[in-house]
C-alpha cells in the first residue's frame, strides 16, 4: 500500500500531477507532501529496519550463547542454518543478503518511470553487493 504514494498520473489537460491510486488528490497538495515524505520513512524502516532488527536479535542471542538452544534453532535458525557457529558472527551476512533482496525489490516496485534507470539501480546494488 505505501508503494501507491509513489505512482502519479500527470494530468496534460490541466498541467497538475494526480497521484494513480486515488485521481482526486493532486501532488501539488500540502497533504500529499506529508503522506509522500511519511511513505519514505515507510520503505528506509522496511529496508533498513529488518536486517537492523535481524541484526540485534541474533548479536544479543550469540553473545548469550543461545544460538545453539532447539527453540532459538527452531524460530530463527533460517537466518544462520549451515553457517559454522564456531565463527562469531557469521550469521550477519545473511542479514546483508537480505539487505540487498529488500532493494533490488524496492528498485523495481519504486523505479518505474525508467527501465534503464531500474536497471542500472538494480546493477549499482549488485555492484556493491560484490564488492562487499
Amino acid at each position: 500500500m505505501i508503494m501507491n504514494l509513489f505512482a502519479t498520473y500527470d494530468y496534460r489537460i490541466y498541467g497538475r500531477t494526480l497521484l494513480q491510486a486515488d485521481l482526486s488528490i493532486s501532488t501539488s497538495d500540502g497533504g500529499y507532501s506529508l503522506a509522500y515524505a511519511m511513505g519514505w520513512v515507510g520503505v528506509f524502516a522496511y529496508v533498513l529496519g529488518i536486517p537492523a532488527a535481524g541484526a540485534y536479535i541474533l548479536t544479543s542471542l550469540s553473545l548469550s550463547g543461545d544460538l545453539a538452544k532447539q527453540n532459538t534453532v527452531a524460530r530463527w535458525g533460517f537466518l544462520y542454518a549451515g553457517l559454522s557457529l564456531k565463527r562469531p558472527m557469521r550469521f550477519l551476512w545473511e542479514l546483508v543478503v537480505i539487505a540487498r533482496k529488500l532493494a533490488l525489490v524496492g528498485i523495481a516496485t519504486l523505479i518505474t518511470q525508467s527501465v534503464m534507470l531500474q536497471g542500472l539501480s538494480a546493477l549499482l546494488v549488485l555492484l556493491c553487493a560484490i564488492v562487499l
